[in-house]
């Protein structure tokens, strides 16, 4: 560390300085005031670190302790300050300085000793932090080998620039949402994490699954197989899904439970049986229609041959002549042998129905021939009227060709050929509207023209313009020859046309008579003008000018010269004020002259005074742009002085001018190369970098010698549109992440909702509902992040409505149950019945039982009702054999079921039966404790288990029997009424 001593200037005598060591040892040093204030400005004006960081440290002012710690660079010394700080401000911005320092957002440390530091550290929300901000790749790397939290690997993965630091992070990932999390965002950006994910997916994925997987495939496999038995699939033409199911057997089959394995062999050998069966009663079959075969082929061959005629007749409806083909179709069909009832009907039918068709189409197709005719014809009537031009009454005539067309009766569905005639008719009569049209438009434009003609001829009559009204009357003449029969039609132009013509031949002999008159005219005008002449002698003199040009038009002869010496006089007359006047303006060209000398000399000087190697570009360019603007401020100069000076001035302007458009080209490609490295930051995948770069290249655009207005502001446009898409690019960014995060929002409110949905649905349509769950469960954790503010919210909601629907679908199940078991206490009442009835009339009662018994439903769980099919086999031969015997053990058993039901129920069990109770439950009890049994948690399981064990644990009479069922099944009521 570097130490400042403070050092005095020599030129101080022996004197002064002893006095300024004895002042110094009175007076303190004021960063040792005791004013916070005064000491906080002397810390800010100190450059001794070790006095610095002793203050930090130790002034009781939090203010100076925050201004010394504002000039302190030491990791060390700032961890020290952030744990050791009484002060909640300070503290903050000390442990802020600090992670600045050490992530490098902050200068001034290099990075092996940021990296040695963060080996050190254990403290795991700095860790986090420096392996999301840390500066460079290395320090994000070091911070991320010692993180340990996953959702924010699975966050570096998807978000850190480095490609080293993602991959680092991805590997560190194990759990399974964030895996989903950060597959789903590089899915399609980086394929190796992408990659690695999907693995560590499937690896996680299948552990966890299988044994559930082995299960549903095996329950799967054998509902599947039972259904092709129900639905007799070996009637179907192959058995591809039966050979399928074997197949997928195979894959499970050392995997599977032992009672999947049973029914799945007991149903594989009956399919096999049935199929076997099927496919020798399916050759039998064959062999008996073999023989219908050539009948069937002579039969198609010729409703073919009918069918291939309706096509032609569909495709040319102008076939006309298919009588006798269809008479001699018709023999050969009466002539073929029948087939079998039902199949002969179908082709009778089929043949029947086409040979009808057939006829309607012969019948449509003579028809059409004669309406295809008539329409032909007046189709050319159209085309032959449309290539007259001369017809004068083509708009009656076509008028009478629409009448006839629409005349003809077409069919609705009309064929091609109709469809083609009434376009074709369709546009020459819209080509013969549209002709006459153009031709009225023509002689419209005609009639308004020679209106227009003959209006402009009268208008130059009455001024007396003879000149201009001529060639106009030769117009009007041309114009009426191009439009034959114009003027027959407009009776009016003519007249006024032919009185045009007779003004005009009148004025002309006038013509000659009336030049003289105007120069007199022309005379008594300048002799009035020299009497009293114009304010603006300009104005004289061109008053005098325009009239020696209408003199000199008048012509040179046919006039006396006494005429022309009194024009001329008074012409020199009304000239002399005006000679005047050009001579004050010749004095103010001299005066312009001299000042623009002085100009010239001016830019001169400046000129000559210019450092070119180190121009001020912005007083140069003001300078000349200010002398331009006097110069252009002067008046005209004298004609002969006007180009000397010109010259001398551009060609000076020029030569400055140059090297200003040198600089003005210079800056220009600078200010278009800031623009391009503005372009390039738009790539940039980091956008503060982008931002950052941007902002230091706007502080570099500046103007030395400006352009044209119009390039400064398509320079200054460009420059800043693309900045401004580079700040775009931040907000989109920022809009993308919260649009993101809304979808995926929308997406978990949907899945919400479509739970709630589901736990709306009863009966059959609710049975799917817990595959529909675990689809949408699945669908909820592939979504991403929702916003934080509508998380919890949100969670809340899911994690309720899940709830719900299990709570509803295990009710369900409840109930469905109940009512297998209801359906298995009514076969076992059935049972009971014969096992207990007094054997009188032997077939009545079989007979009434088995009746019965076939009105129940069959149990779903096939075991059940196997045994329950047992039960109710043997007590019918009971009641046949008429030896009803019951083995004392079942009635035992039944006790032990009735004591267990009482116990979960919470009943009391009769006084003789206390004892059995107890010596039961301390059975139990030290089974559970020993390990020989587990401890049952869930009481509806087993109360089914201890009802489907009762109805099926056999044959029982007796009071005691009665007893034993009245205890039980009120014990029964009593647990489900609980």
């Amino acid at each position: 560390m570097t130490t400042y001593i403070q050092t005095y200037p020599t030129r101080f005598s022996n004197d002064i300085s002893r006095d300024i060591m004895i002042l110094d040892k009175i007076i303190k040093p004021k960063w040792q005031h005791r004013n916070p204030e005064v000491r906080k400005q002397a810390v800010e004006d100190l450059t001794d670190l070790t006095l610095i960081s002793d203050i930090a440290r130790k002034d009781e002012s939090p203010l100076v302790r925050l201004t010394a710690v504002r000039k302190l660079k030491d990791l060390t010394l700032l961890n020290e300050i952030a744990q050791t700080d009484t002060d909640k401000e300070v503290k903050e911005f000390v442990s802020q300085r600090f992670k600045d320092f050490l992530s490098g957002r902050k200068e001034g440390i290099d990075l092996p000793t940021r990296l040695q530091w963060v080996t050190q550290l254990n403290d795991s929300n700095l860790l986090e932090q420096l392996a999301r901000t840390g500066k460079e790749a290395e320090l994000r790397l070091a911070a991320l080998n010692k993180v340990t939290r996953e959702s924010l690997c699975g966050d570096l993965a998807i978000e850190d620039p480095d490609n080293q630091v993602r991959t680092t992070a991805a590997e560190k990932i194990t759990q399974k949402s964030t895996l989903e999390r950060v597959f789903k965002a590089l899915r399609n950006k980086d394929k190796k994490i992408s990659q690695l994910m999907r693995e560590r997916l499937d690896v996680l994925i299948e552990a966890s699954e299988r044994p559930a997987k082995i299960k549903a495939e095996a329950e799967r496999i054998c509902s599947r197989l039972e259904l092709l038995l129900k639905a007799k699939a070996w009637e179907q033409p192959n058995d591809t899904e039966f050979k399928r199911l074997q197949v997928d057997w195979t894959t499970i089959a050392t995997e599977a439970e032992p009672t999947y394995i049973n029914r799945y062999q007991q149903a594989e050998q009956l399919f096999t049986k049935n199929f076997q069966s099927y496919q020798q009663t399916q050759a039998e079959l064959r062999e008996r229609e073999a023989a219908f075969i050539p009948l069937r082929e002579v039969k198609q061959t010729l409703y073919d041959q009918l069918v291939a005629l309706l096509t032609s007749l569909e495709a040319d409806p102008a076939t006309t002549d298919v009588t006798q083909t269809l008479d001699s179709l018709q023999m050969q069909w009466d002539a073929i042998t029948s087939l079998p009832q039902a199949e002969e009907e179908q082709w009778q039918n089929r043949f029947k129905q086409a040979l009808t068709t057939a006829q309607k189409y012969q019948q449509t197709a003579q028809t059409f021939h004669s309406v295809t005719q008539a329409l032909e014809r007046i189709l050319r009537r159209a085309e032959n009227l449309l290539k007259n031009q001369q017809d004068t009454q083509k708009a009656q005539h076509t008028k009478e060709l629409e009448s006839a067309w629409e005349a003809v009766t077409q069919p609705e569905n009309k064929p091609e050929l109709l469809k083609t005639l009434n376009i074709r008719f369709n546009d020459t009569v819209k080509a013969l509207k549209t002709s006459m049209e153009e031709q009225n438009e023509h002689r419209e434009q005609a009639v308004k023209t020679l209106k227009q003609i003959l209006k402009d001829i009268e208008t130059a009559l009455e001024t007396g313009e003879l000149h201009t009204a001529m060639p106009l009357e030769q117009q009007a003449k041309d114009l009426a020859q191009q439009h034959p029969g114009l003027l027959n039609r407009n009776k009016n132009l003519e007249a006024r046309l032919h009185g045009i013509s007779a003004k005009i031949r009148e004025l002309h002999s006038w013509e000659r008579w009336g030049d003289n008159v105007e120069r007199e005219q022309l005379c008594a005008e300048m002799e009035e003008l020299a009497i009293n002449p114009d304010d603006d002698p300009e104005v004289t003199a061109r008053l005098i000018r325009e009239a020696q040009a209408k003199w000199k038009s008048l012509g040179t002869h046919g006039y006396p010269q006494a005429l022309w010496e009194r024009f001329n006089k008074a012409c020199n007359t009304a000239y002399k004020p005006c000679q005047e006047h050009f001579e004050v303006q010749a004095k103010e060209r001299e005066k312009n002259y001299q000042q623009k000398q002085t100009l010239c000399d001016q830019l001169e000087t400046f000129a000559a005074q210019i450092d070119w190697h180190n121009p001020d570009w912005k007083q140069i360019y003001n300078t000349i742009r200010d002398i331009d603007k006097a110069w252009r401020q002067l008046g005209p100069t004298n004609r002969k002085a006007r180009k000397i000076i010109s010259t001398r001035y551009e060609k000076m302007m020029g030569n400055i001018e140059k090297y200003l458009d040198e600089e003005r080209k210079d800056n220009q490609k600078q200010r278009e190369q800031l623009i391009e490295k503005v372009k390039a930051t738009q790539t940039y995948d980091d956008v503060e970098k982008a931002i950052n770069e941007v902002k230091g290249l706007q502080a570099e655009w500046h103007v030395s010698v400006p352009g044209s207005r119009g390039r400064e502001r398509q320079l200054w446009k460009a420059f800043r549109s693309a900045c401004d898409i580079v700040f775009e690019r931040r907000k989109e960014k920022q809009d993308a992440f919260k649009k993101e995060l809304q979808t995926h929002y929308d997406a978990k409110v949907a899945v919400c909702e479509k739970i709630e949905a589901l736990t709306q649905l009863d009966g059959e349509a609710f049975k799917d509902a817990v595959g529909q769950l675990k689809k949408l469960q699945k669908e909820w954790h592939d979504v991403g992040e929702v916003p934080k503010k509508q998380k919890d919210t949100l969670d809340d909601r899911y994690k309720k409505v899940c709830k719900q629907l299990e709570q509803k679908y295990q009710a369900h199940l409840v109930l469905e149950k109940r009512a297998q078991l209801q359906l298995l206490r009514q076969k076992a009442a059935l049972c009971i019945q014969l096992e207990r009835a007094e054997i009188i009339d032997i077939d009545s009662q079989i007979a009434d039982a088995q009746n019965q018994w076939a009105a129940l439903a069959t149990l779903e769980n096939m075991q059940l009702e196997q045994s329950i099919t047992i039960r109710f086999a043997t007590a019918n031969d009971m009641v046949k054999t008429g030896e009803q015997v019951y083995n004392p053990a079942v009635l035992q058993a039944q006790s032990v079921l009735c004591l267990r039901l009482e116990i979960l129920a919470g009943v009391p069990s009769p006084p003789e039966a206390a004892e059995a109770r107890m010596a039961y439950q301390v059975a139990r009890l030290s089974q559970v404790m020993s390990g020989e049994a587990q401890a049952r948690t869930d009481k509806f399981a087993e109360v089914q288990e201890i009802e489907r064990a009762w109805h099926l644990s056999g044959a029982t009479a007796g009071d005691d029997a009665l007893k034993l069922e009245q205890r039980f099944y009120h014990a029964l009521e009593s647990f489900y009424a609980s």
